[in-house]
Order: structure tokens, then C-alpha cells, then sequence
């Protein structure tokens, strides 16, 4: 496989990973969208498409900066899982999940109801950068955790579960923003230790 080929795979593989790992919490607020999109403007034909169509090209364009991150990365990822970058990655995205800015995207995205109340925009260019809007909150919310997955491996199925489970978490329970991301913070962190054990160990 040459390498644009190789390139092209990374990116479909991490393109179609992450629409299964944010399919789940985001489409309480596509739903949303299109409810009022209805009410408002309902002459206007394929909004909450292009909307939902914006909000994808946001993690598209991160799915291609992975992709490409995990390509230079080259034969070093074959050992990402037992390496420190892992218990890097991991300790930067616990510790991530305590800043203001992790709090704040995720209370954006856990509010669709506010977050289109105060930043409505009408017609087709609108619901373009609504979306797009949307999704850069969403994605400030959650890229750190999804550069977990360079450590985990993105073939590991169960890594992509507890991710996508902390994900769920966060944006669809009904506790505090804040709690849940110190929660899973935590749990990071936990986990990051437990690398640098076996690290040590095995070193």
C-alpha cells in the first residue's frame, strides 16, 4: 500500500470511528435542531441536513489530523500501547477534563435548548454555521479524550466503548457538567497510573 493509500485508510478508519463514538450523545441535539428548525422556518428545505452536515465536518477535519498524527507516528504506533507517550496522552486527558475550557464546551453541548436560544441564526447559512459552531464546542469538549484512542489503538474495541461510554456519560446524565468531568477525569488519571506501573514493571 503506498502511502496515500495508507494515508486515505487511516482517515476513513478514523473518520468512521468517530461518527460511532459521538453518533450516540449527539443525536439528542440533531433531534433538537431540527424540532425548532421546524417550528421556525419550516419552508426551508434540508436545514437540519446541511446543520448535521457542518457539525460532521468539524470531526472530519479532526479525523484527518489524527489520521495523519497516527501516520508520522509510523511504526512507533505498533508500540504506542506500551510506550510512555501512552501514559502521556492519558495524563494530559485527565487533566484536561478539570480546565475551565473542558467544562464550558461541555455545558454547551449538554444545552442544545440554550446554546440555539442564544446563537440562532436563520436560513441555510445559519443552520451552516450553527452546526459548525456546534461542533467546534463539541470538539472542545471531547478531543482530548479522543487522543486516547492513539494510545488504546483504534482497532481496540473495547477501548472504544469505555470512551464512548464516558462520552455518553457526560453529555446525557443528569448530574452536574463539572462533577461528570472531574469524574471521568479521575478515572483517567487512575488509568494513566496504572500504565505507568506497568510501564515501570515492564521496563
Amino acid at each position: 500500500m503506498t502511502g496515500g493509500h495508507e494515508l486515505l485508510a487511516r482517515i476513513l478508519i478514523w473518520a468512521a470511528m468517530m461518527a460511532a463514538m459521538m453518533l450516540p450523545s449527539a443525536l439528542p441535539t440533531l433531534s433538537v435542531f431540527h424540532q425548532v428548525s421546524r417550528r421556525h422556518q419550516p419552508q426551508r428545505i434540508g436545514v437540519s441536513l446541511l446543520f448535521a452536515s457542518a457539525y460532521g465536518s468539524v470531526w472530519l477535519l479532526f479525523s484527518v489530523l489524527l489520521a495523519w498524527s497516527q501516520w508520522q507516528l509510523g511504526q512507533l504506533h505498533t508500540l504506542i500501547s506500551m510506550s510512555w507517550l501512552t501514559v502521556l496522552l492519558f495524563l494530559f486527558a485527565g487533566l484536561y477534563q478539570f480546565s475551565s475550557l473542558k467544562r464550558h464546551c461541555l455545558k454547551v453541548c449538554r444545552s442544545p435548548f440554550g446554546f440555539l436560544l442564544t446563537d440562532w441564526r436563520p436560513g441555510y447559512v445559519g443552520a451552516g454555521w450553527m452546526g459548525m459552531r456546534f461542533g467546534f464546542f463539541c470538539l472542545g469538549c471531547c478531543w482530548a479524550l479522543m487522543l486516547v484512542m492513539l494510545g488504546v489503538g483504534v482497532m481496540t474495541l473495547v477501548g472504544m466503548l469505555v470512551i464512548t461510554v464516558m462520552l455518553t456519560v457526560e453529555k446525557l446524565l443528569p448530574l452536574s457538567s463539572a462533577t461528570l468531568a472531574k469524574v471521568n477525569g479521575s478515572l483517567l488519571l487512575l488509568w494513566a497510573g496504572l500504565l505507568f506501573v506497568r510501564q515501570i514493571q515492564g521496563g
